[in-house]
């Protein structure tokens, strides 16, 4: 799904264009504030499937080895988006349905590839 891909931010950005996932993070973000993990614990798909198949793997992890990789992921990310939007003149149009097919965001055949590897 579209929606969920980090990769359409990134493409807005360059367009100068706020797309819906920016705006969805966005939203997931400001309500992370104020109602926690609302939305990964309780609306979010993957949190119902994380709570199936955490009976294969029952060991903690030491966060403490492995707290990095968040910084190694999203400060690139966010980066990326911050310098786009600078490059390109900041932010003039705003389309939610941006990189959606009629209005739905599933990707088209063409794009399978990305969801295999």
């Amino acid at each position: 799904m579209n929606y969920l891909l980090p990769y359409v931010i990134v493409d807005g950005a360059m367009h100068g264009i706020v797309n819906g996932i920016l705006v969805m993070f966005g939203l997931m973000l400001l309500s992370s504030l104020f109602l926690g993990r609302l939305w990964c614990g309780w609306v979010c798909p993957g949190g119902g499937l994380q709570e199936i198949v955490g009976t294969v793997n029952n060991k903690p992890v030491n966060d403490s080895k492995i707290d990095w990789v968040k910084w190694v992921i999203w400060v690139p990310w966010l980066a990326l988006i911050v310098w786009f939007a600078f490059r390109v003149g900041s932010y003039r149009t705003v389309d939610l349905l941006y990189h959606t097919q009629n209005g739905i965001s599933v990707a088209g055949t063409e794009d399978r590839p990305i969801f295999i590897a």
